[in-house]
This record gives C-alpha cells, sequence and structure tokens, in this order.
C-alpha cells in the first residue's frame, strides 16, 4: 500500500493511508455545505432556549464555575437562537459577562470578561497584570484536564499531541509587566482547523475560554416541541441568480460522469467505466460562475464536476481535509512513500487535469 507522511511542527505523525484525495489547481471548488437559514421567531427562540438550558447548566457543572445551578432567569441576560435549518443551537449571554454557545450538539464555545487572547481595547490590558503562578507544563495540564471534565476524549480533540502554547506575555508598556495568560491550541494534524483552544490565567488557574472545532464531538441536535420555521433562504446561492432549467440537469449529468471517466482513466485511480448505477446521487448548485456538480459513487468515492473538468476527488478515506469525525490512530502506520514520492505522485495527477 501506498503511504503518505505528515508533519505538525517538529512532531512526526506517521499515517498509514493512501494518496485519496486530489486537488486541480484551477477554478474554485465548492463544499456543497453551505447553511440554509430562516427567520427565527420569539416562540422558536423561547423553545430552544428551554431545550439548552440544562445543556449548559452541565457544562457549567462540570466545569465547576462559581454560578448557581440549574442556569435561571435571574442568572441569563439574553439568548440568541441559531438561524441555521436542521442545527438546534444558540449563543446564552450570562449576567456576569460571560457567554456560553451551542452548534452541532454540544457547547464549542465558553468565554469570559477574563479572556485576554480575545481583548479588542488596549486601555484594558493594566487589568491583567499579575505574577506567573503556573508553568508552561502545568497549563497544559489544565487544558487537558479540562476537556476531559466536559466528558470529551483527549483523542477526540486531538489533545494527545503536542499542543502551540502562546504566552505568558510581558507588556511593553508599564516596565514590562507580565501578562500571565496561557493559550493552548491543538491544531487539526492535517491543520486544516484549530481543534481545541483553551486559555488559562496563569495566576489563579482559571480558565478564561474554552473553544472546541472538531468534528469528533458533533452530535444530533436536541429534540424542539416547536416546528423549525418555514420561511428560509440558502446562504449558499446568490438569490438574484435564476432558479437551475431541469432540462440543462439532465444534460449535465452525463457529461459529468463521462468528465471523471476521463480522470480516472488518466489519474490511474480507476478502470473509468463509471455508469449511472454506480452513482448514489448527484447534487447541484448554481454559483455566479455556473453550476457546481457534485457526484457520489455508491463506494463513496466523491468528484466536483465544473467548468468541463473534474476539479476535485476524494475518497471516503482521505486524512486531508478530513470531513467527517476521525482520530489520528487510525491513520498511524509505517511511512512507505517519501517525499519525493508523494510530490511526484501529486504532480502526476496535476498534470492529468481533463479539458
Amino acid at each position: 500500500m501506498n503511504t503518505t507522511k505528515s508533519r505538525t511542527g517538529s512532531r512526526k505523525l506517521c499515517l498509514m493511508t493512501t494518496i485519496l484525495e486530489v486537488w486541480i489547481a484551477f477554478g474554485s471548488c465548492v463544499e456543497l455545505n453551505g447553511a440554509i437559514r430562516f427567520e427565527v421567531t420569539p416562540e422558536y427562540s423561547g423553545a430552544v432556549e428551554r431545550v439548552l438550558l440544562p445543556e449548559f447548566s452541565d457544562f457549567v457543572r462540570h466545569l465547576g464555575l462559581p454560578i448557581e445551578l440549574p442556569l435561571a432567569r435571574k442568572s441569563i441576560e439574553r439568548f440568541a437562537c441559531n438561524n441555521r435549518v436542521g442545527d438546534v443551537g444558540g449563543v446564552l449571554y450570562l449576567t456576569n459577562g460571560s457567554y456560553l454557545a451551542y452548534e452541532d450538539g454540544h457547547v464549542d464555545l465558553y468565554e469570559t470578561t477574563n479572556s485576554y487572547f480575545t481583548l479588542q481595547n488596549p486601555d484594558e490590558i493594566p487589568r491583567f497584570y499579575g505574577a506567573v503562578r503556573l508553568s508552561r507544563s502545568e497549563a497544559i495540564r489544565v487544558a487537558r484536564d479540562t476537556i476531559q471534565r466536559l466528558g470529551h476524549s483527549l483523542e477526540s480533540v486531538f489533545a494527545e499531541l503536542e499542543p502551540e502554547v502562546q504566552g505568558p506575555t510581558r507588556s511593553n508598556a508599564d516596565r514590562g509587566k507580565m501578562i500571565p495568560h496561557y493559550l493552548v491550541t491543538w491544531t487539526s494534524p492535517e491543520g486544516a482547523s484549530r481543534s481545541a483552544r483553551i486559555e488559562i490565567d496563569g495566576e489563579n488557574g482559571e480558565v478564561t475560554r474554552i473553544y472546541f472545532s472538531n468534528r469528533n464531538l458533533n452530535r444530533p441536535p436536541p429534540k424542539v416541541g416547536v416546528p423549525e420555521p418555514t420561511s428560509s433562504t440558502d446562504s449558499r446561492l446568490n438569490e438574484n441568480l435564476p432558479p437551475i432549467n431541469p432540462e440543462y440537469i439532465r444534460n449535465l449529468r452525463p457529461l459529468s460522469l463521462n468528465a471523471a471517466n476521463k480522470f480516472l482513466r488518466k489519474t490511474g485511480l480507476g478502470a473509468g467505466d463509471l455508469t449511472t448505477n454506480s452513482v448514489a446521487r448527484f447534487d447541484h448548485v448554481l454559483e455566479p460562475t455556473g453550476v457546481d456538480t457534485l457526484i457520489t459513487l455508491t463506494n463513496g468515492l466523491t468528484f466536483v464536476y465544473k467548468f468541463d473538468r473534474i476539479t476535485r476527488y476524494k475518497a471516503p478515506g482521505a486524512f486531508s481535509t478530513a470531513n467527517r469525525p476521525y482520530l489520528i490512530a487510525d491513520f498511524k502506520g509505517p511511512w512507505n512513500v517519501t517525499d519525493e514520492e508523494a510530490v511526484k505522485r501529486a504532480r502526476s495527477s496535476e498534470s492529468s487535469k481533463s479539458p
């Protein structure tokens, strides 16, 4: 099996994975996952808030925050309901200035007024001065402990890896006084996103900000007793564009499938004998530059067809820009392909793009 290797900072991560994803440097690719949004009604917002209050309360309880539980109206300043179709969520603002955000089935953000790394007003910097009482390793330990107290495994947010750590910071003014805040960050191994970021006050050990962005944490949304508002707009599309002509789509599909077959033959990634029986579904999005066609095969392979060619190919087991939950352990293995061989393979795929 051909394998690739990945490096994140100074550490090396062995990944046993075939070169499964090919990006063609021509035009733009659509992810076809933009949000469809609706206008929130007071009735729906109130129902979502009631459903999410226990979720927010659990988060506060696990962290041991000095907030009366369960969360009640006297502790809440306001609630801003999410308006994304199919995802129950929103932001809960507390009277102490902190807020929590819920999305994709879990609390993904918690921030207090003591967060230095999100500070917008430089005049407030002096209130963050203090003594550094936690070492770098102790701050990392606090961050990892916080993740586990919230019920997440370290592996689910890649926190078993060595993190990036910012701080403490010495002020350029006020005689170089110390700002004892640490920002501990775990980035997804392919470098596409920050999986977990936790800010810690290095003087008193307070966790002042938590942010998660990892599909491993996603869960089904809770049930809301009030129907989702039906009036919606698709934020993926330019509302001034005309609707897609059905006859045009019918003619477009065989062209896109033919381009996928040519792509497979030229890259050596397949026999190029796809038929409509090989296709699980076609998806189409109308863009200002034309129609993007996503072909999903029954075996999980996907292609994006645009500008009369395939602009993206992806296999279901692709590690890079993984669009699904995954753990690093699933990809660990020996290195059987050198950097030079990987570059050669990528260049071969690039030169094979179909006109």
